[in-house]
């Protein structure tokens, strides 16, 4: 028998189940179109042109009949592939000159959808002329990374664009997660301010990909920006603050300095970008904070908030430092008194921070263990000038202890997480898939195809599959 050559093409009806006894859905949403019956049209004036968009593709190669004065044109069209000159479109464009606040009315008729099926003739009725959205403009740049079971959702701000980059308010925007199982997202604020910024917030479900999409009510302007739904921490480390011979890293510092100081700000995250406000805004949300490119002169009172950021990364936790400026070269309070240097001697695998670097006698300084993936804390010591080990008391996951007359150095050493192999041998740590697994075996998702093994490589059965997802949701 021959072989036949399979050209795939666009369907632009969609996903086309097999319909089968073995093979019945549920929970399966399906838009019917009936002519003459509802109108799949939708209908915004900008100054350029009327938009039509339709919630079904179209034919682009009909003659349609407009108003005198219109020119038309399909945009973001779609072949139905490579070979063919068929195009399907959404979008269809009315041209002609209006001023914002004119109205103004357009007829359509001779519009065909994608299987030739003619649509009614249309009115859109009295149209107000509005500013154009040219652009959405999110708080993350190219994936928004959530963590299973996150305390505070992440909130995800989109600002809405004209063509010369103003904020347009009074907009309604609407933001919707692909795939449910993963996350779900929820309103904030659905209609623009004065700002042009609609604010949703994310909440993670289960580990894995899926993608969310804002859009702009009554208009074809979209975005849409993959999700990272994680269970172990994937936040950027928290930004440090050096500031006349001091260093800040706790989340809230009221400090006094002369006028005239550089703040220099670092993160222990390897990329990780920098951005901070001075305007009473979390640089987490606001759209208008600035990146840190190098030290700041301080020369008035300020309050600086303080946050770092990696593609693929949560937001840190934030930083933030009250600075009050002072004209005198010394008598700043606490924030001049010379102290006791503590010196970290960096290990591989993983980070230690301390906060403060200089500290008097009998202060408390903390520090702050941060293995990587796939490795856990082994050991961790404070010794002073002499070599004496210091007493180290441990909460919440972070230590202290009592700075000594002298300065001191702080050790720590890492290992691999064996964690896994409480559960099972064949799941490696340095696998994409670790997380997933240790987080399923936690919770009693998956017990593994034997006592000791996963099987990362077996097929999943129809059967497991639904084992599994009864299992997350008890």
């Amino acid at each position: 028998m021959p072989k036949r050559t399979l050209t795939p093409i666009l369907d632009p009806s969609g996903i086309v189940y097999e319909a089968v006894e073995s093979n019945v859905l549920s929970d399966v949403t399906a838009t019917i179109y009936e002519v003459g019956k509802s109108d799949p049209w939708n209908a915004a004036a900008y100054p350029d042109y009327v938009e039509l968009v339709f919630s079904q593709y179209m034919s682009t190669a009909e003659t349609l009949v407009v108003p005198a004065g219109y020119t038309c044109e399909w945009v973001n069209k779609k072949k139905v592939n490579a070979q063919s000159s068929t195009e399907y479109s959404k979008v269809l464009h009315l041209k002609k000159s209006a001023a914002v606040g004119d109205t103004v009315t357009v007829t359509l008729s001779g519009a065909k959808n994608y299987v030739g099926t003619a649509l009614a003739a249309y009115s859109s009725g009295a149209l107000t002329v509005a500013v154009e959205p040219v652009e959405l403009r999110l708080n993350y740049e190219t994936q928004i990374a959530v963590l299973v079971g996150e305390e505070k959702d992440p909130r995800v701000t989109v600002q809405v664009l004209d063509r010369n980059g103003r904020p347009i308010p009074g907009r309604t925007v609407k933001a919707a997660i692909e795939d449910a199982a993963y996350a779900t997202v929820t309103t904030v604020q659905g209609t623009t301010g004065e700002d042009g910024v609609a604010v949703f917030s994310v909440k993670g479900l289960l580990p894995g990909w899926t993608k969310a999409t804002s859009a702009v009510e009554g208009s074809s302007l979209t975005k849409t920006l993959p999700v990272r739904v994680t269970i172990a921490s994937n936040q950027a480390a928290k930004p440090v603050a050096s500031i006349s011979g001091n260093v800040y890293t706790e989340s809230t510092n009221r400090i006094t300095v002369p006028r005239g100081s550089a703040l220099t700000l670092t993160c222990a995250t390897k990329g990780a970008v920098i951005c901070y406000t001075t305007n009473d805004t979390c640089p987490c949300q606001a759209l208008d904070r600035q990146l840190y490119t190098g030290p700041i002169t301080v020369n008035e009172d300020v309050y600086f908030r303080i946050a770092a950021y990696k593609e693929g990364m949560e937001y840190s936790e934030r930083l933030n430092l009250k600075v009050s400026v002072s004209d005198a070269s010394s008598g700043g309070g606490g924030d001049y008194t010379p102290g006791y240097s503590a010196t970290v001697e960096q290990p591989e695998n993983g980070s230690v921070s301390i906060s403060p670097k200089s500290a008097s006698k009998g202060d408390i300084v903390t520090v702050t263990v941060t293995p990587d993936k796939g490795y856990t804390q082994e050991t961790l010591t404070v010794t002073d000038s002499s070599g004496n080990e210091l007493k180290l008391t441990e909460k919440n996951g972070k230590y202290t202890f009592t700075m000594p007359a002298s300065k001191v150095t702080v050790k720590a050493t890492f290992m691999e997480d064996n964690s896994m192999l409480n559960f099972f041998v064949d799941v490696p740590a340095d696998a994409y898939y670790y997380d997933a697994v240790l987080w399923a075996a936690k919770n009693g998702i998956s017990s593994g195809t034997t006592d000791t093994t996963f099987s990362p490589n077996a097929s999943c059965t129809r059967a497991q599959i639904v084992t599994f997802l009864y299992r997350s949701v008890k």
